[in-house]
């Protein structure tokens, strides 16, 4: 088995990752992980909606007529309620727009598409190693399997620490030069380790692995994607979280200023009933 058994499905995944070097379309990809996998811009959108609908309608307290009780009128307290349900409305949009703001930031990646561009640059090796398998059929196992664990080692490292807001510049997987400076790095290694392995006879130490190491290889250029999903779904119940706490304590609010309201309904209703027995 050798690598150009593999060479339609490495083209594949070279073709993948170079459209998503582009930062729209990596920005796309979580977006629409964020929206359509997880939803949670339609989450953030029913909470609230809740919300919303918890609040006496607008008109009810428009309509609301001031009423004099032992010589004090209820019209203060009509006004509050009306400036209450004004706040309220003005912080259920506010709330609902900063959430949607977060979930959007944790769900756009800063390190997708330069680990995307190294992903590419592996997958072009691949390509151009099948058209050289023939001529070093000793060197291209050990150099492959090298390059291969580098690149592993790079990816886990990308996805742990890739999206930290505070990194030294050598681990700044935002940038694009970096990753072309670690593929330039990794195949220098990998080529030095793989003559040190032929010239002193070492194959056979890459031999028993080398079907396992060819099929994670095909596979290792569609990691990417699987990885950042996985990365949403993690962030995701602590995000749900979030929005049902938010959600909860408006709705509490929304509870109280109902509360009041109903007694002042509650009240003006009262009158009116006295004034019909009254005639």
């Amino acid at each position: 088995m050798m690598l150009n058994d593999f060479s339609t499905l490495i083209q594949l995944g070279a073709t993948l990752n170079i459209a998503f070097v582009a930062v729209e379309y990596a920005k796309a990809y979580t977006h629409t992980l964020s929206e359509k996998v997880f939803k949670f811009q339609l989450f953030i959108i029913s909470s609230f909606q809740d919300c919303m609908e918890l609040l006496i309608d607008k008109n009810t307290l428009d309509h609301l007529e001031p009423i004099v009780i032992e010589g004090k009128s209820t019209n203060n307290k009509i006004e509050k309620a009306k400036r209450d349900r004004e706040l309220l409305v003005k912080e259920i949009e506010t709330e609902q727009k900063r959430l949607e703001e977060n979930v959007k930031l944790m769900c756009e990646s800063k390190s997708l598409s330069s680990l995307s561009l190294f992903l590419f640059l592996y997958s072009t090796t691949a390509l151009f190693l099948v058209g050289i398998t023939s001529l070093a059929p000793q060197f291209i196992p050990n150099f492959w399997s090298v390059l291969t664990f580098l690149t592993t080692l790079f990816l886990v490292v990308g996805w742990v620490l890739g999206e930290n807001e505070k990194q030294q510049s050598y681990l700044d997987f935002s940038l694009l030069r970096h990753s072309i400076l670690y593929f330039v790095f990794s195949v220098i290694i990998s080529f030095i380790l793989s003559i040190i392995l032929s010239c002193c006879s070492l194959e056979v130490s890459v031999s028993p692995c080398w079907t396992y190491i060819l099929v994670s290889s095909a596979l290792i250029p569609f990691t990417n994607f699987i990885a950042f999903l996985i990365k949403i779904k993690r962030k995701a119940k602590a995000v749900k979280n979030e929005i049902t706490r938010c959600s909860s304590e408006i709705k509490a609010k929304c509870t109280t200023l109902n509360q009041s309201i109903d007694a002042l309904l509650s009240v003006s209703r009262l009158n009116q009933q006295l004034k019909i027995d009254d005639q």
